[in-house]
């Protein structure tokens, strides 16, 4: 039996030791050893409060006349007391619970059994369980927030004092993606008033509004759903388009340790990136799963009110286009009704050449609303992904696109001059095609009484930029109506043919391929310039700017070849 006992006791998982009524050792299990750092001999035969201590939570030892442990002896009644702390041989200490049972026999009191179990893991399992709990209600405070918040602008200002607030000391900014121009742009910055005084020193001004061409190299790094260490530290960070004797300037005087960035998207579809700059070492951040989890919602966020945003825009472009539908469709109704009546008294009158004229006229209204119709299928079709993008040379969509209005090129005796540096484009080809047919189409028609005219049509290379061109020495477009003219049915001359539906039709092509179309002039007389983006390429300018570069350019331009169906030569 008593071997039994020792084989139980040797095999428990808890310490267990017994005192004498005196309070002396006089038994000391293997894992006692194992939890105290006292060895069996040591302890056998002392005084066990002089050898196993225990502290407060406060690190204040317990008295040994007010050990409550000991009190056991006299009270003859089980204790058990919970979260106290166990001092080890060599000082270090562990949360411990104990339990203490008095040894009697015959009413007399022999001794005393004490367990020890160690409740580390249990503590740790509560704290992480306490934690878990505080992060789920973090992220549902957040959700809530950011679905009451209406605007994309709310949207980043929460998300960036989100993450702030999880980060810790840390330095935040929270980018926006711009697909069309494919730049990053600091919308958030959250650091102390101190850094960013630092920061405006360094730089020479704010750093919300900088704008990074987006480098595709760099978002490949970026593990989805995961915060990724950036090596490269700030010069990486900034797609190394700052100097890096700059980014290390910055990393010295405001003390950065590790670099963090995270791509914060939904599937394929990028929408911006947060970027953490710890003040530490070692690849260590606080709360790291927490903010990966923030910065995911904050996509789903993001995403959606962005598509709440587009459908408020189609839903007002519906209603504009029905109103402006209707009206454009009444016309022709009108005149087709107006001399259907005209018709009916003619013929009573048998006035054969009035008949003739009613006729005419009718017929005129039928081929404007059969017009009106195949190029409102034409726009319907416009916005779509109709077609696979590929890789094609430039010089070959602006040939087809010659090809189909080579009768009105030749009708006008237009001279063509196209840039002869070669470009590769990644774009739906027959889209592109209609695109620049229709800015070829659209400057013939405005030429006037232009005696020599003329279209220049290719693309400006700026570094990583490109931009796409058609321009003309037409009649050209006052400022006031320059924002007008995309707009659908708009027609700043009724008396050229046409339903305004042409410039409407290239803005959806150009949009779909993620780009922005825009126009200059210089007013009555002085021709137009058509230019647009495909999101093929980087625009280092996020607005047109006020006096337009494009214009100044075309006195650099590489040469171009100039075609005046029948002869080409060099301009």
């Amino acid at each position: 039996m008593e071997d039994c006992l020792q084989f139980l006791f040797k095999s428990t998982v808890e310490g267990i030791y017994a005192v004498d009524e005196h309070g002396k050792c006089i038994f000391f299990n293997q894992k006692a050893s194992v939890l105290t750092g006292w060895q069996k001999e040591e302890v056998l035969g002392t005084k066990i409060h002089e050898i196993i201590n225990r502290c407060r939570k406060n690190e204040t030892i317990h008295p040994q006349e007010n050990c409550e442990l000991l009190e056991v002896l006299h009270k003859k009644g089980a204790i058990r007391i919970e979260e106290d702390i166990c001092i080890r041989k060599d000082r270090t200490f562990f949360p411990a619970d104990y339990s203490a049972w008095p040894i009697i026999r015959e009413e007399e009191t022999l001794g005393a059994v004490v367990l020890i179990t160690d409740i580390t893991g249990r503590l740790n399992a509560e704290e992480s369980l306490k934690r878990h709990a505080e992060g789920l209600s973090f992220l549902s405070n957040t959700a809530t927030q950011l679905l009451e918040s209406s605007t994309l602008s709310d949207q980043f200002k929460l998300i960036a004092d989100f993450l702030y607030s999880l980060a810790k000391d840390a330095i935040i900014a929270f980018n926006e993606f711009d697909p069309g121009n494919r730049t990053l742009t600091v919308r958030e910055f959250r650091c102390t008033d101190n850094e960013r005084v630092i920061l405006r020193r360094i730089l020479g001004r704010n750093v919300e509004g900088l704008a990074f061409n987006f480098k595709e190299a760099t978002r490949g790094r970026m593990i989805p759903g995961k915060l990724d260490l950036l090596e490269g530290g700030l010069y990486d960070l900034t797609f190394r388009q700052l100097p890096r004797s700059l980014c290390d300037t910055i990393e010295r005087e405001l003390n950065i340790g590790d670099v963090f960035a995270m791509a914060c998207a939904v599937e394929d579809d990028l929408l911006g990136t947060v970027t953490i700059l710890s003040h530490v070492r070692g690849g260590f951040l606080r709360n790291k799963s927490l903010i990966e989890s923030v910065v995911n919602q904050a996509a789903l966020s993001l995403k959606r009110t962005r598509i709440a945003n587009e459908l408020n825009i189609r839903l007002a472009e519906s209603e504009r286009f029905a109103y402006t539908l209707s009206h454009e469709l009444r016309t022709p109704l009108v005149t087709l009704k107006s001399f259907l009546g005209y018709l009916h008294q003619d013929i009573k009158e048998q006035n054969q050449m009035s008949i003739r004229d009613d006729l005419n006229h009718m017929e005129n209204a039928v081929v404007k609303m059969s017009d009106l119709f195949d190029d409102l299928l034409e726009l319907m079709k416009a916005g779509r992904k109709r077609n696979p993008l590929v890789k094609v040379m430039l010089k070959d969509i602006v040939d087809e696109a010659l090809r189909l209005e080579e009768d009105k090129i030749d009708r006008q005796n237009v001279t063509i001059k196209i840039s002869s540096e070669k470009m590769q484009l990644t774009v739906d080809f027959p889209g592109m095609v209609e695109v620049f047919q229709n800015l070829i189409d659209n400057a013939i028609k405005f030429m006037g009484s232009q005696p020599n005219p003329e279209i220049k049509i290719g693309a400006i290379k700026n570094g990583e930029e490109i931009i796409l061109y058609v321009k003309d020495n037409g009649i050209g477009i006052e400022s006031q109506y320059q924002h007008k003219i995309f707009d659908l049915f708009e027609k700043l001359h009724p008396e050229i043919e046409g339903t305004g539906t042409g410039l409407a039709i290239v803005k959806r092509i150009v949009e779909h391929h993620h780009g922005r179309i825009w126009v200059e002039s210089e007013g009555r007389g002085s021709g137009a310039a058509f230019y647009f983006t495909v999101g093929e390429r980087v625009l280092k300018n996020l607005c047109k700017p006020q006096n337009s570069w494009c214009m100044d350019y075309f006195n650099h331009l590489t040469p171009m070849e100039v075609y005046s169906y029948g002869q080409k030569r060099t301009w």
